[in-house]
């Protein structure tokens, strides 16, 4: 969920946002489902341009924000990966998810 939710809400809901926000392992898991789930969502549009655009999950600013991938990039995951499909990009993102939510 991105912090464009919590505006014009609760304060209480702010202040959670921030405290996971801090949380390194809940960002993580957060960014990644962000991804996992735009993946999912926009399934064809995005494999079919991987497959014969030779786009990645870079080019798809539109639905995956720009701000995500270098989180992730500061947190030490790096989400970019040449000439992947998304058969490559669904099992990766599950495994890193696992692995983060594991470590707890």
């Amino acid at each position: 969920m991105d912090r464009d939710n919590f505006e014009g809400t609760t304060r209480w809901r702010a202040e959670i946002y921030e405290e996971l926000d801090q949380r390194r392992d809940a960002r993580i898991i957060r960014n990644l489902c962000l991804i996992r789930t735009m993946l999912f969502r926009n399934f064809m549009k995005i494999s079919t341009a991987m497959l014969y655009d030779l786009k990645n999950v870079d080019a798809f600013s539109d639905l995956i924000p720009a701000k995500v991938l270098s989180q992730l990039r500061e947190d030490g995951i790096e989400v970019w990966h040449a000439n992947w499909k998304m058969n490559q990009y669904l099992p990766f993102l599950c495994n890193e998810i696992k692995k983060h939510i594991s470590d707890k």
